[in-house]
């Protein structure tokens, strides 16, 4: 793993989860409501549990409704934010960023519950590419229509 220590000790992961009743919808003519669910579920706790290896990040903020989400990431030491209405992932995103920037936080990492084969050096990669300052960087996803990961 990469030496992250001369980064801001600040930096927050923030991970936006819809509610696991909604979860995977554009897989429902392939798997069963609750195969979805487990899906997700499995995959947040892959991205938690990578989130959780990084000594870059000062922790994690899950945003969301969900209280199963909420309990997953208690196991992982996240802290929840609770959405009054499921709003989707740009207005969960900005709901982290504003009750970081309300704690006085600077720095945020956000990113989906459901990054397939997401690692620490993935991570470490994408804070190394960012460097000290203010910036914003994307991790564009593989159809460039959207970014896996803001930094």
């Amino acid at each position: 793993m990469s030496n992250t220590s001369r980064f801001d000790p600040g930096l927050w992961a923030v991970v936006p989860i819809k509610n696991f009743d909604h979860a995977k919808e554009r897989l429902a003519g392939i798997l069963t409501a609750s195969e979805r669910r487990s899906l997700l579920t499995a995959m947040l706790e892959d991205v938690l549990q990578t989130l959780s290896q990084c000594p870059a990040l000062t922790g994690i903020v899950l945003v969301t409704r969900e209280p199963q989400a909420q309990a997953l990431g208690q196991r992982y030491g996240a802290r929840s934010l609770i959405e009054q209405a499921n709003l989707g992932h740009t207005a969960a995103s900005t709901l982290g960023a504003r009750a970081l920037a309300a704690d006085k936080e600077t720095s945020m990492l956000q990113l989906p519950a459901d990054l397939p084969l997401i690692n620490p050096d993935d991570i470490d990669a994408l804070i190394l590419a960012h460097g000290n300052g203010p910036a914003i960087t994307l991790a564009p996803s593989r159809d460039h229509r959207g970014s896996n990961a803001v930094l």
